[in-house]
């Protein structure tokens, strides 16, 4: 990010910086795909049977929309307009599998080795992902916004953590990931002044979800989400 912003001269609110900072995204979401290949039985997440979808479809099915109406209304065959789309894809393989898959998975299977919750795990990798974020303000943002963006990134890895507790699906998340960056960086509230409302408000929708599903999950072991695991992999 610091090498994009001195030596390109795009910060990270700047329009084209993803188009600049993608190929360092490609880089880091095929490190995290080749680290669970190698390492696929350490990454692996012995969840046990029983998925639930209906908080998911709830933060999910706005998303689909504002993505639906921003392939319509912005389209443009340009690399400028695929960019985008590309490189949030990137991010959420590579955010996904970094702090849920690889994180979140082994601080569960240490939770149910220990008799604990899972709420810890849970906060713990959401307090991670939220960390990474301040690396934004070597693109160029205030401390401030960063500040912001780390309060709402913890949020929204409560709300991940969760919701992969209840789905079991990686690609589930990567998915919502992806297409709720890829909202934010459609610049649809320059067509729809309405639109920043909009997203406040499916932020502090996501946000209420995470924090009840945390509170439901907070008497939760973590052992009795997971299949029983071997003596030797523990």
């Amino acid at each position: 990010m610091a090498y994009v912003k001195n030596s390109k001269g795009v910060g990270y609110s700047d329009p084209g910086f993803l188009e600049h900072f993608i190929w360092i995204l490609l880089g880091l979401a095929t490190a995290t795909v080749l680290y669970c290949v190698i390492f696929r039985r350490d990454a692996s997440i012995p969840f046990a049977e029983g998925r639930r979808w209906g908080a998911y479809a709830i933060v999910m099915a706005p998303i689909v929309v504002l993505f639906a109406v921003g392939m319509v209304i912005m389209f443009k065959a340009s690399w400028t307009f695929f960019a985008p789309i590309v490189a949030t894809l990137l991010v959420g393989i590579g955010e996904e599998i970094a702090f849920r898959q690889v994180l979140f998975g082994a601080l569960l299977k240490r939770s149910a080795h220990q008799g604990r919750t899972v709420v810890g795990a849970v906060l713990v990798s959401a307090l991670a992902f939220s960390a990474l974020h301040a690396v934004n303000v070597l693109g160029g943002e205030s401390v401030r916004k960063v500040a912001i963006q780390m309060v709402l990134t913890f949020l929204a890895g409560i709300l991940f953590a969760v919701l992969y507790l209840q789905t079991k699906s990686l690609l589930a998340l990567i998915l919502f990931h992806w297409l709720w960056d890829a909202v934010t960086f459609f610049g649809l509230e320059k067509t729809y002044s309405w639109l920043p409302l909009v997203m406040v408000l499916l932020t502090v929708l996501q946000s209420v979800i995470g924090l009840v599903l945390l509170l439901r999950y907070r008497t939760v072991k973590a052992q009795s989400v997971l299949d029983p695991m071997p003596a030797h992999s523990n």
